[in-house]
């Protein structure tokens, strides 16, 4: 079942990591693009049918843009909020909501993950 990490008690000191073998690139407006293999049973069969590509490209918007070129293991979820409202201020609201939201399907698609003891370095929950 679909549960956010932004509904436990101790999101703001969770410390998000890139997954290292996910691709991702910048684009030359600075947008971040991620590349998700579909390869999942379901769509390797009905491909031939659909046309579909093998790896979809999802391109972030601004503020994701952001979050994903901050995510690098040391800050927590709550620095990344700070710097994200600094950038973004009122348009970011409900900011920790959204955060949360976004992370948990950065996790549920093994792009991050999160270490959920509130120290770097630690194992990280996949």
């Amino acid at each position: 079942m679909f549960r956010s990490i932004g509904r436990h008690r101790d999101f703001l000191k969770y410390i998000p990591a890139k997954a290292g073998d996910r691709q991702w690139a910048v684009d030359q407006s600075g947008a971040v693009i991620l590349f998700l293999k579909r390869n999942g049973l379901a769509y390797r069969l009905t491909r031939p049918f659909t046309g579909g590509p093998e790896l979809m490209k999802v391109r972030l918007d601004d503020a994701g843009s952001f979050v994903w070129q901050l995510i690098d293991g040391k800050k927590s979820v709550g620095e990344i909020g700070k710097l994200l409202e600094e950038r973004f201020g009122g348009s970011a609201t409900p900011l920790y909501e959204k955060l949360g939201i976004f992370l948990t399907v950065l996790k549920n698609h093994r792009f991050i993950t999160i270490n959920t003891s509130g120290h770097a370095g630690k194992k990280p929950t996949t």
